[in-house]
């Protein structure tokens, strides 16, 4: 259902591979199975809330059982999750759930983000038409991005300020081509600041140009799937 309306999908097998994968990924939604082998959907729950309130983030976490009661909704959220749906599945029902919460309008205006990180125009004044251009570029920086982060994480550990302004710079470039512009200016900030060795300000917002680049790449895949 989810892969037919468009979203991209991991499985995790067990509430402990739940919470590795939180951790390991930022997610617009988790649909948390109540009744899971090693580890409960509460448990794998409380976990990943502990792991959050140290990144500053906030994962909405759906809850999904079979034994769906009067009440159920209300103990749920006070697991500290945002919502509830029962078994067996009903299109409807988590297309409802899915609007209410993904993607997240709330947190991408509260990191100062507009809900589109690609500027369309300018992408498709980079492409011309061009959709095989577009699966190349959006490829290449696939396999480019990690290790720009990469280079850019080095930097800032070792208190680099030379090597972080020119990962920063680089990845700018890699953004721009796409059309990127919101994430492109988090880099170009980082640019800038660790030209002024302001490498504080850097570590500060690191994190979010992180996540935004994962918010990208999510972008970028529904953007193919459209082709």
């Amino acid at each position: 259902m989810l892969k037919k309306f468009g979203h991209t999908t991991d499985v995790a097998m067990n509430g402990t591979e739940v919470v590795e994968a939180a951790k390991s990924k930022r997610y617009d939604v988790i649909l948390m199975d109540i009744q899971m082998p090693e580890m409960d959907g509460t448990e794998a729950t409380r976990l990943i809330r502990t792991f959050e309130a140290t990144q500053g983030r906030h994962t909405p976490v759906v809850a999904m059982t079979a034994y769906a009661m009067v009440g159920d909704r209300e103990k749920f959220i006070a697991a500290d999750m945002d919502d509830y749906i029962s078994k067996p599945i009903s299109r409807e029902r988590l297309r409802e759930v899915l609007r209410g919460i993904t993607p997240n309008p709330a947190s991408r205006e509260s990191e100062g983000l507009p809900e589109s990180l690609v500027d369309m125009a300018l992408l498709e004044e980079q492409i011309e038409g061009d959709t095989e251009l577009l699966r190349t570029l959006v490829s290449v920086f696939e396999e480019d991005q990690e290790r720009l982060l990469h280079d850019l994480d080095a930097a800032l550990s070792s208190g680099d300020a030379e090597g972080a302004e020119t990962a920063a710079h680089t990845l700018k470039g890699a953004l721009g081509v796409l059309g990127a512009q919101p994430v492109c200016e988090l880099a170009s900030q980082m640019e800038v600041a660790a030209r002024e060795n302001r490498l504080d300000d850097c570590q500060a917002a690191h994190a979010r140009l992180r996540d935004s680049v994962l918010s990208l790449n999510k972008e970028l895949e529904r953007l193919l799937d459209t082709l």
